[in-house]
């Protein structure tokens, strides 16, 4: 598993990280990032299946494919559609179920290659 990868499912699984780079709130991170740029970029720029077929974890590979699954299922609020704000994404219930999912993998363990 790439490291930027990685550390894009550690932004995935931190809602309140989500809320210091997308909305810029107390951001201390010199980063900067938003819901649209990270879907992309695990959806499109990674090769989802790729980063995750060499893991040895079973559990963990087999938990990483649900959780993109989940993500190609995704649904943005009506509202969201409209005026972009990433606030109405923190706010969805349905995102929520996600992150808590993520947060719940045990990805800081899982080996990286640069």
């Amino acid at each position: 598993m790439y490291k930027e990868f990685k550390d894009r499912l550690l932004e995935l699984s931190d809602i309140n990280l989500q809320r210091k780079l997308w909305l810029n709130i107390g951001n201390d991170t010199g980063l900067v990032s938003s819901y649209s740029e990270l879907f992309n970029s695990l959806l499109g720029d990674f090769d989802f299946d790729y980063e995750v077929k060499s893991l040895e974890d079973s559990n963990l590979k087999q938990n990483l494919l649900k959780l993109k699954v989940m993500l190609e299922e995704y649904k943005e609020p009506s509202s969201y559609k409209t005026n972009y704000d990433d606030s109405i994404i923190l706010d969805d219930p349905n995102w929520k179920k996600i992150v808590l999912f993520a947060k719940n993998l045990d990805i800081i363990t899982a080996k990286t290659t640069e």
